[in-house]
Formats: C-alpha cells, sequence, structure tokens
C-alpha cells in the first residue's frame, strides 16, 4: 500500500515545531533569568557604592516588572538606611509572604524590628535570620549588624572584616565594625572606622551618625551637636537618623530650647515634613509646657496622620494636663499605627491607672510585658494598680521590681514611701 507521505508530514508538523520551540522557549527562560541576575548585580553594586536613592529606583523598577521577595528584602533593607521606615516595613511584609523560608528577609526583619523597639519580635526574626548563607559583602554587612545587636561581638566582627576584606572600598562595612567599636568603647578604634567610611562616601550618613554617637557616648555633646547641625544644614535634605542623634544631645544636655531652635531652623527647611515640628513639640514637652507641644504634635500629624510617635507624645502631653479621653484616644491610636509600640501600652497603663480603673490598667501592663520586660516604669505603674487595690505586698514587690532596674525611677521610690 502506498503512503501519503503528505498525511504523514501533517501529522508530525507539531511534534517538529515543538522541538524546534523548546529550545527557543529554554534560551528566552534563561535570557529572562540572566537579566534578572544582572539587574539585581547592579543593585548590589549601587548599595555597596552606597547610591541608595537609585538602588530604590533600580529596585522598584524591578518589582514593577515583576514582584520577587529578593528586591523586596533589599529595597526593605535600603529603605531602611534611608529612613524610610514605613516602606521598608511595607516591604519585608511582602518579601515574607513570597517565601516565608528566606533568612534573608527576617535578617532584614530583624534589624527594622530593633529600629522600632520591637524586641520580642526582633528575637524571633533574628534568630531565623542567624541561618542566613551570605553571598555578597552585603549579607556580610546585614549579619554583622544582625550579630551586633544581639551581642554576639565576635561573630559581628567576623562578618564586619569578611564584608571589607571581599571589598575594602564597601563605605558600610567600615560604619558596622566602627560601632562594634564604640559599643566596646575602643573609641579611637571606632573614630578611625567612621572617618575611614566618610573618605569613601563624603555622604555616609549612617557613619556621620556613628561619629556625633561617639561624641555624646564620651559626654562631649557640644561637638556632638555642632558636627551634627553642620550636616543637617549643608546637606541638600534632613536625613533623619543624623537629626535624631543631633536631638539626642541636646536631650542629654537637657538644653530645650536649643532643641525647639534646631525644629525651627527644620522646619524652615523642609516646610512640607513632619520632622522638625516633631522635636520642636519634644522640646516643649521637656520643658513641661504642654499647650505648646500639644500644639506642635498636632501640626506634626497634619503633616504626617502616620507617624505614631507625634500620637503617642501628644497622649503623654494631654495625660500631663489631665485630659484622660484625649489621652486615651492617642495612645490608641498610636498602637494602631505601630501594635509593638511599647511606650504607648505604658502611656495606656498610666491613663487607665489615673482614671482609677486599675484592672485595666494591669491588663495593659501584662500586655506591655510580652513587648518589653526590662522596663522600670512598667513594673512602678502595676505596683501602684496593686496598692490602689489595697494589696500591699504585691505593690511592694513590683516597687522593688522597679528599683532593680532603675534606682531612680521616681514613681516606684513615691510608691516605697506611701507604703511606709
Amino acid at each position: 500500500m502506498k503512503m501519503n507521505t503528505k498525511k504523514i508530514q501533517l501529522v508530525n508538523m507539531p511534534v517538529i515545531i515543538l522541538i524546534l520551540l523548546i529550545p527557543l522557549i529554554t534560551a528566552g527562560y534563561f535570557y529572562i533569568e540572566s537579566v534578572k541576575e544582572k539587574e539585581l548585580e547592579d543593585v548590589y553594586t549601587l548599595i555597596i557604592d552606597n547610591k541608595l536613592d537609585k538602588s530604590e529606583e533600580v529596585l522598584t523598577k524591578i518589582l514593577n516588572n515583576k514582584k520577587g521577595y529578593l528586591a523586596y528584602s533589599y529595597r526593605a533593607y535600603v529603605r531602611t538606611l534611608l529612613s524610610n521606615d514605613k516602606g521598608a516595613k511595607d516591604d519585608i511584609k511582602n518579601a515574607i509572604s513570597l517565601n516565608k523560608d528566606s533568612e534573608l528577609s527576617y535578617s532584614v526583619k530583624g534589624l527594622i524590628d530593633l529600629k522600632e523597639k520591637n524586641l520580642k519580635d526582633a528575637k524571633i526574626s533574628i534568630d531565623k535570620g542567624k541561618e542566613l548563607i551570605p553571598k555578597n559583602e552585603i549579607d556580610y554587612v546585614i549579619l554583622g549588624n544582625i550579630y551586633l545587636n544581639s551581642n554576639n561581638k565576635n561573630k559581628a566582627k567576623e562578618y564586619f572584616n569578611k564584608a571589607i576584606n571581599k571589598n575594602p572600598n564597601y563605605s558600610m562595612a567600615y560604619c558596622g565594625r566602627g560601632d562594634l567599636h564604640a559599643i566596646n568603647k575602643e573609641y579611637n578604634e571606632a573614630l578611625g572606622d567612621y572617618r575611614k567610611a566618610i573618605a569613601i562616601d563624603k555622604n555616609n550618613f549612617q557613619a556621620i551618625k556613628g561619629e556625633i554617637n561617639l561624641l555624646k557616648e564620651k559626654g562631649e555633646y557640644n561637638e556632638g551637636i555642632k558636627l551634627g547641625e553642620n550636616e543637617l544644614m549643608n546637606s541638600s535634605k534632613i536625613n533623619e537618623d543624623i537629626l535624631g542623634t543631633t536631638i539626642s544631645c541636646y536631650d542629654l544636655k537637657k538644653d530645650y530650647k536649643g532643641m525647639i531652635n534646631l525644629g525651627e531652623r527644620v522646619i524652615k527647611k523642609e516646610p512640607n515634613s513632619n520632622i522638625g515640628y516633631l522635636y520642636k513639640a519634644w522640646g516643649y514637652y521637656n520643658l513641661k509646657d504642654y499647650n505648646n507641644s500639644i500644639n506642635y504634635f498636632t501640626k506634626s500629624i497634619e503633616k504626617d496622620k502616620d507617624d505614631s510617635s507625634s500620637y503617642n507624645i501628644r497622649a503623654w502631653s494631654y495625660n500631663a494636663t489631665r485630659k484622660y479621653k484625649e489621652a486615651l484616644k492617642d495612645f490608641n491610636k498610636a498602637l494602631e499605627l505601630n501594635p509593638s509600640y511599647f511606650d504607648a501600652y505604658r502611656g495606656l497603663a498610666w491613663t487607665y491607672n489615673n482614671l482609677g480603673n486599675q484592672d485595666k490598667s494591669l491588663e495593659i501592663c501584662n500586655k506591655a510585658l510580652n513587648i518589653n520586660s526590662e522596663n522600670a516604669n512598667l513594673y512602678a505603674c502595676m505596683g501602684w494598680n496593686y496598692l490602689e487595690n489595697n494589696n500591699k505586698n504585691k505593690a511592694r514587690e513590683y516597687f522593688n521590681k522597679a528599683i532593680n532596674l532603675n534606682t531612680k525611677d521616681s514613681d516606684a521610690i513615691n510608691g516605697l514611701k506611701a507604703l511606709e
């Protein structure tokens, strides 16, 4: 029987097409993957060179094309360095939702939690993040910071040194090692590393912040303020980390008028930002000028309705003026924005105590203990609740716990006096 070659050719055509297409599809896949890897390599270079704005821009472009946990994790890290804390939190949440087993994501989350003073979540994230197998010098620095904040100084030093050995021009690696020296009170070595970081990149704000902190640790507040204000007023944009560290020098010096003055200059430089209003209000709060404090915290909130700090300290101002309903509203708003905000829980507990609702206050205190069990003033609050519930033995127990943590806690001292 004569074969129908035309029919055979037609039957085999899809198979032939598929055979021809497979190499093309495979080549296309590997091309796309190589492009993605090349884009991330470019990002690594930008981060190492401390070109943070540009690296954020490139990572955003990558994420607009395709969502990926690596890109989200590195953008979260970059955003923490840029003081874009809200953006960083959103990114790390997205990263973990895409890959719940990513050690890199948990490493970065640990650093974000620490910055938020969310100690409970930070410990969980850091424990998971320690399993990270570093593939570049950025990962070494992230791990160095994790071990530094876990009080494992030898491991921290090991990873910072590995980053420097891999790339002697990585500014942030010297900055991290400088922080380690500063914690060890090795001030000359710390200063050397901060200066090396700044020599590599004059815009390394973390290193400048480190140098200000170093001056602060040595009690040289005026020098710290001078360095901080020089950077703030001569830079194109206010860096919130440097501003916060400079403000803390004013705080320790108890120069609250100077703090208010700096806040005013920041407002003039960046009138659309809330940060100047926030610190000006903080100055008034410390001067016990609560009306002005409330006024400027309100202005801060008008500029940024998602700033939990402004709600929190405005609530403390309301508390001081016995406007307890307003205080409750603001503390709850702060906790809505930041559910792990310990100081807002502490304020809420004291407000309920002032309202005579001791049981509710104790309930809030116990919630707060899950976040931070080492705060003396929280135990003092618990002591007062037990005292006002006529449980003197419990009251004494908690006042003593407070004193063991902080011998100068006035609420605990006054509580023990009330028991005499």
